[in-house]
């Protein structure tokens, strides 16, 4: 299981386009660092269009579900105990999300799901704060 720690700006209504970069990978570094025995350090980069659609389920509640690309990026600098490495990789893929919103007095939850297609398919669980 990896773990994300980072930042993401989404903006739009029909039409969103985000960008996400996951400041510390902790899953990847923890990788590394189990393989090598040594410190590893990285970041990846990610950034995305997708199409949303927003059904009404109450006043306070809506269904939002999308589908998109995406790129992302990833740097890490790994260490042997004989050589250091440079790792860089750039994958384009495509992503299916559904979450269910609530909506408060001026904030909300968002509380998705979604399906990434790249090199290795993969489901993420996502809980986003609404403003």
């Amino acid at each position: 299981m990896n773990t994300l720690a980072g930042l993401q700006i989404s903006s739009g209504q029909l039409f969103e386009n985000s960008i996400a970069a996951q400041l510390h990978p902790l899953g990847e570094i923890k990788y590394y660092q189990k393989k090598t025995g040594l410190p590893a350090k990285g970041y990846v980069v990610w950034g995305g269009v997708q199409f949303q659609n927003y059904s009404s389920i109450t006043v306070y509640n809506q269904l939002r579900y999308g589908l998109g690309g995406f790129m992302k990026y990833s740097n890490f600098d790994v260490q042997t105990s004989l050589k250091k490495y440079s790792l860089q990789d750039a994958t384009v893929g495509v992503t299916l999300e559904a979450a269910l919103q609530f909506v408060f007095a001026s904030f909300g939850f968002d509380l998705g799901l979604h399906y990434y297609w790249d090199k290795n398919p993969y489901g993420v669980l996502s809980v986003g704060v609404l403003f």
